[in-house]
C-alpha cells in the first residue's frame, strides 16, 4: 500500500511512512479505540478490559474508557464505588463529599457514613446535629426558625428557643403573655 515503507508481501507492512502508524500489518493514520501509538510508530492494544485510551508508558493504565464503563484509578468499572458517584461529564468516578458514603454529585450527599449524620439544610455529614435541628433516624431535619430544639414527630413544637425568646406551649414567643410570668 502507498503509505506502507516496508512490506512483507502485499498484504502485510512492518513499516509505514510518516505520519502513518502501524497496526495489524497496516498503515493508518490514527490508532483505532482500545489502542495506544507507542514511539510514534505503531498501534499498541491497551492492556486494560473496556479501554478506549490507555497510557502509552502503561498499557496496563487506562485514560478513557469505553461507554457506559467509568474510570477509576486507572481502570474501567461499571459502577462506582461507595464514596463516589459517576460523572457522566468526564466519565470519572469521582468523589463525595467528606464523610459521605452515597452521592449523585461532588456538592450534596444522600446517605453519609455511619456514625455520621446528614443535615438536609446543607447536604453535609455532621458528627451529630446542630442547633436548629432534630435527629430523625441518620437524618438532621431543621426545627422552626428561631427554635433551638424541636420534637422528631412535629418540628413545629418546640422545646428551647434562641436567646432572647421564650418558650411557651411548645412555641416561641418575644414577651410573656398576660397573665403569665417568666420562670
Amino acid at each position: 500500500t502507498k503509505p506502507c515503507n516496508v512490506c512483507l508481501d502485499e498484504k502485510k507492512c512492518i513499516d509505514c511512512k510518516k505520519p502513518f502508524v502501524l497496526h495489524k500489518n497496516a498503515c493508518t493514520d490514527k490508532c483505532p479505540d482500545g489502542t495506544v501509538k507507542i514511539q510514534g510508530e505503531k498501534c499498541e492494544p491497551c492492556k486494560s478490559k473496556n479501554c478506549s485510551k490507555c497510557d502509552p508508558k502503561n498499557l496496563k493504565k487506562c485514560i478513557t474508557c469505553k461507554k457506559p464503563f467509568l474510570l477509576l484509578n486507572g481502570k474501567c468499572v461499571k459502577l462506582c464505588p461507595n464514596g463516589r458517584f459517576p460523572n457522566k461529564v468526564t466519565g470519572t468516578c469521582d468523589k463525595c463529599i467528606k464523610r459521605c458514603h452515597k452521592c449523585n454529585n461532588s456538592n450534596t450527599c444522600n446517605i453519609c457514613e455511619k456514625p455520621f449524620v446528614l443535615s438536609i439544610d446543607t447536604s453535609e455529614c455532621n458528627p451529630d446535629c446542630e442547633d436548629g435541628q432534630v435527629k430523625v433516624g441518620d437524618k438532621c431535619y431543621p426545627c422552626k426558625k428561631n427554635c433551638k430544639k424541636c420534637e422528631k414527630v412535629n418540628k413545629n413544637n418546640c422545646n428551647d428557643c434562641d436567646k432572647q425568646l421564650i418558650l411557651y406551649n411548645k412555641q416561641y414567643i418575644q414577651k410573656c403573655q398576660k397573665g403569665t410570668y417568666y420562670n
